[in-house]
């Protein structure tokens, strides 16, 4: 007998799909009926096993591709595991594909009546629950237009809504909150706060701030295997590490230990090349910063050349590549041919709550705005930005220094 605060059960479970290469190979391992082979096999999941709690959200990333998907329709029961089992122990709902359940042609009003019945909803249940669901999905007059016509953001506001008004124990959820405005989003959250203590939650998403924020525990995926299980940071950590694997080259061979190969492919410059990278906060080894956290960066380098003028610097960039914040330095002496280090530590901003690459090298020039560059690493990290409390009014937030106020009669 299962503790009674256990949901959810995975066991040993995989997933896999047999492959042809045509038609007709299909056809033939129907005719042959199991007698010869003409199908080659992709393993989506293997040997994944975990439990989830009353009162735990779960959250599950990895790459593209990782079974992230395939794992949460295993869940909902619209996917058979290859092996091993899965043993709920209360009803699910769940948000797995945009408009999930939907008839394009069918009205907003008519498409909560279909995806509730799919949800285990009886009509009178719906029917009872149906203003409610429509205050929730705020999509006005449109709630009695055709879904055709909606916004993916629209799409999400009523597929959450209805799935928000099941009865159930287990939420799964795959992405559908990256979708819509931000005041729906937040609303989305409060509703998830509010709901975890009944409630074992399964986050499936990208958005790290979201994971950090909500998820008591992490599951990274790799390859159709667990990659990591355990605490969110270290899991955020292992995750980005995948994202950003280093590899070992010729120039790398001499780094230490405690050093990371920069990939080769992440350099640019004629001077030389940056070979490896530490970064550490609080003066440990991590990649997940809230605002005041003390960043380590340390990077080794190889010049070819000598550089008499050399420029320091840094810079970090957002998900559209736009160079958020950084700074430089001009060194009061050159540097000659050979290997070197460089070594800084900056406090971390009050940034938005995102990923972050870091970009660093030196340059050569007495101009920092026209220097030419001697040895580059670019968009080589990922650095997690957090933020425990409070928002960011913007791309970052500065300090309010001298604040007074007076109250004038």
């Amino acid at each position: 007998m299962c503790c009674e605060n256990i949901l959810a059960e995975v066991r040993n479970v995989g997933k896999s799909y047999q492959i042809y290469s045509t038609p007709a190979r299909r056809l033939l391992q129907t005719l042959y009926m199991g007698r010869k082979q003409f199908y080659s096999t992709f393993q989506a999941l293997e040997q994944i096993s975990f439990t989830v709690k009353r009162g735990e959200c779960l959250g599950i990333i990895g790459r593209n591709g990782a079974g992230k998907s395939t794992l949460l329709q295993l869940l909902c029961g619209t996917l058979e595991p290859t092996c091993g089992e899965i043993v709920l122990h209360g009803k699910i709902s769940a948000l797995l594909e945009l408009g999930f359940g939907f008839n394009p042609d069918f009205t907003g009003r008519d498409n909560i009546f279909l995806s509730g019945l799919i949800h285990g909803l009886s009509r009178e249940q719906i029917a009872e629950r149906l203003e409610d669901i429509i205050r929730f999905a705020e999509i006005g007059d449109f709630i009695n237009q055709p879904v055709k016509q909606y916004s993916s953001g629209m799409f999400v506001r009523l597929a959450f809504a209805v799935a928000a008004h099941v009865e159930s124990e287990i939420l799964l959820i795959d992405e559908a909150l990256a979708v819509g405005d931000i005041f729906f989003q937040q609303k989305c959250y409060r509703y998830l706060e509010e709901q975890r203590a009944r409630k074992a939650v399964i986050l499936v998403s990208h958005d790290l701030n979201a994971i950090a924020s909500l998820c008591s525990r992490i599951i990274v995926l790799d390859k159709g295997r667990v990659a990591f299980a355990g605490a969110v940071n270290e899991g955020i950590e292992c995750y980005t590490h995948l994202l950003y694997p280093g590899k070992v080259s010729a120039a790398a061979k001499e780094i230490p230990a405690e050093m990371h190969p920069v990939p080769p492919e992440k350099c640019t410059g004629n001077g030389g090349r940056v070979t490896g990278y530490g970064i550490s906060v609080n003066q440990a080894p991590s990649n997940i910063c809230k605002p005041g956290d003390l960043l380590e960066i340390t990077a080794s380098f190889a010049l070819n050349r000598r550089c008499e003028n050399p420029i320091i610097g840094f810079f970090f960039s957002d998900k559209f590549g736009r160079r958020i914040f950084g700074n430089c330095r001009q060194l009061p002496h050159g540097l000659m041919p050979g290997n070197g280090r460089i070594s800084f530590i900056i406090r971390w901003p009050e940034v938005a709550p995102q990923e972050y690459t870091l970009t660093l090298g030196i340059g050569d020039g007495r101009d920092i705005m026209a220097q030419k560059v001697c040895c580059w690493a670019t968009d080589f990290y990922a650095v997690s930005s957090i933020m425990p409390l409070g928002i960011v009014h913007g791309v970052f937030n500065v300090e309010m220094n001298h604040f007074e106020i007076k109250e004038v009669n």
